[in-house]
């Protein structure tokens, strides 16, 4: 919603900001010093863990995520843009400038995005990337470009497979806690 506001409403310009680490950084004080402003409604002992401390919650690897490269798109021209939203037009003008931003939210051209649970054979890709990236732990930083990460999975576009990620990354260590007797 801030991100949304601080651009005036252009969907485009507030996911590029909130790829940027140092902008995440910057909402999380914002919204730390919002709850801090409010009289008589103390931040929750989670709230101030999560946001007021001035960490992060994933911390920033010195060393670069290794990311698949881009593929050639084609030209706006020559994509068939039919039922396209005014943000997706505008993303992809800018596609070879920033594929990451476009291929977060949106399928490349010519490829279909679906929706729902995962199949075993989407799974399966997504563990291939997973290992062609650098493995479970080099995924866990703000620097991950999940849009291009995405191309190797196929049906699922980037913003997905980061969910995906949480989601198994939860999933694991639910599984790795010790059985308390």
């Amino acid at each position: 919603m801030v991100a949304l506001e601080e651009n005036g409403g252009d969907e485009t310009r507030a996911i590029e900001d909130l790829t940027g680490y140092e902008y995440l950084q910057r909402i999380r004080k914002k919204i730390c010093d919002r709850v801090k402003e409010e009289p008589g409604k103390p931040a929750s002992p989670k709230h101030r863990r999560l946001h007021c401390n001035g960490k992060a919650s994933r911390k920033a690897s010195p060393k670069p995520v290794p990311q698949r490269p881009c593929p050639d798109l084609p030209p706006l021209n020559a994509v068939d843009t039919t039922g396209w939203s005014s943000e997706r037009l505008s993303a992809y003008e800018k596609v070879h400038q920033a594929p990451n931003v476009y291929l977060y939210s949106y399928p490349a051209p010519g490829q279909t995005q679906r929706h729902g649970a995962w199949s075993p054979q989407e799974h399966e890709r997504f563990m291939m990337e997973v290992e062609a990236s650098g493995g479970w732990e080099k995924l866990n930083s703000p620097q991950t470009q999940w849009g291009l990460f995405a191309l190797g999975v196929e049906s699922r576009v980037g913003y997905q497979c980061s969910n995906y990620y949480i989601h198994l990354n939860k999933r694991k260590k639910r599984e790795e806690k010790p059985q308390q007797t």
